[in-house]
């Protein structure tokens, strides 16, 4: 029977990484050695910034590694020697604070890379993913060297299970697959309906839409409402479709359509009242559109059962 070695862990990561910012975190900025993450977090991660300041110059503040998923959302990575401290947790929120507000990113994964993680700041990470939304996930890595005989130490990660099941991270693992799958006018559209849906989650608005167009209903009434978003444009009209019901229902409100909308009639392809303006919904204009459309939306639900 051949002879198996044992598998040893190396007490202290600090025998090959001699200082967290000046050694570990230059290692693991490299590719092959961010795949390893990579695997342990079940998604494919790309390096985008190491010690990347975040906030203003006299407080010297700097994120160990921004990094990218396969989608091009942002994930801020905190790396810790020894075992979580609250000084780290508290720099998760500043540090994502500040990729925000200063430099403009969003970050929607935050992972936090220790030796050892005690059970109350796994507490906080769970009760933070638990009342967050669903688009942002923290994530408790362990980070461990271990090697068999005498042969060189190899690193491991390990991710810890912090978040409530069905896991939220399972959820954005398979949103981030879907979004790398989409176009770029795809992924802006999906942008601004998560965001309506986010303003006015009673609406109907799905947050996961990344078409042109959205269909919504007035309750008891056969006829559609379209959004519609365009380049540079927004608009919305009713869409009869070729059903006799709707057809009849548009026809016995014509008076109370053309007083709520206050608009005159306008067929703009099979769309009927149809009303449209300018604006860049993807960036600029994104809460001034979506204000539009949610006032407008109001009004051809009122103007059917009014």
């Amino acid at each position: 029977m051949t002879d198996l070695g044992r598998l040893e862990q190396v007490e202290n990561i600090s025998s090959v990484w001699p200082h967290e910012t000046l050694d570990f975190t230059p290692w693991l900025a490299k590719k092959e050695n961010m795949d390893l993450l990579s695997d342990a977090v079940g998604i494919s991660l790309k390096f985008d910034g190491r010690e990347v300041q975040v906030g203003e110059q006299r407080y010297q503040r700097y994120a160990d590694i921004v990094a990218q998923t396969i989608d091009g959302s942002t994930v801020l990575i905190e790396n810790q020697y020894s075992t979580s401290d609250d000084t780290h947790l508290g720099s998760l929120f500043v540090y994502s604070a500040g990729l925000e507000y200063i430099k403009g990113r969003t970050v929607n994964t935050v992972i936090w890379i220790a030796e050892d993680f005690s059970e109350d700041r796994l507490d906080a990470i769970r009760w933070v993913n638990e009342h967050t939304v669903d688009s942002v996930v923290f994530l408790a890595v362990r980070v461990r060297l271990v090697k068999i005989g005498d042969s060189p130490p190899a690193p491991v990660f390990e991710m810890i299970d912090a978040i409530e099941r069905p896991t939220k991270w399972d959820r954005r693992r398979e949103d981030i697959v879907w979004r790398s799958g989409l176009s770029e006018d795809q992924r802006l559209r999906l942008g601004f309906w998560s965001y309506y849906a986010e303003q006015y989650p009673d609406d109907g608005v799905p947050a996961g839409h990344h078409r042109a167009e959205v269909s919504c209903w007035a309750e008891g009434c056969d006829v559609e409402i379209r959004l519609v978003l365009y380049s540079g444009q927004v608009g919305i009209g009713f869409s009869p479709g070729n059903t006799e019901e709707a057809f009849a229902q548009l026809s016995e409100r014509e008076d109370t359509i053309r007083k709520n909308l206050r608009v005159e009639f306008e067929n703009a392809s099979g769309w009927w009242w149809y009303q449209r303006r300018d604006g860049d919904w993807a960036k600029e204009d994104r809460q001034e559109i979506a204000e539009w459309l949610h006032r407008r939306l109001g009004g051809y639900r009122g103007a059917l059962t009014g």
